[in-house]
């Protein structure tokens, strides 16, 4: 159960298999989704489907190909 603090809960933490859930992203494009972690301490700061996490900077996310 990675969790995430996505900007939309303004900071409250949940599994990103719930959020997944709750946005209604079916299960084959949650298996393949994009996700950026930060290297300092393993947060979750950006999720393909969900967006930016509470605190970061929307420009964190990765271009469109």
């Amino acid at each position: 159960g990675d969790r995430m603090r996505p900007a939309r809960l303004k900071g409250k933490s949940r599994k990103l298999s719930d959020l997944y859930i709750d946005a209604k992203v079916p299960r084959t494009e949650r298996a393949g989704a994009r996700v950026v972690v930060r290297t300092t301490d393993g947060e979750i700061v950006w999720a393909e489907h969900l967006g930016v996490a509470f605190g970061h900077s929307p420009e964190i996310a990765p271009k469109p190909a």
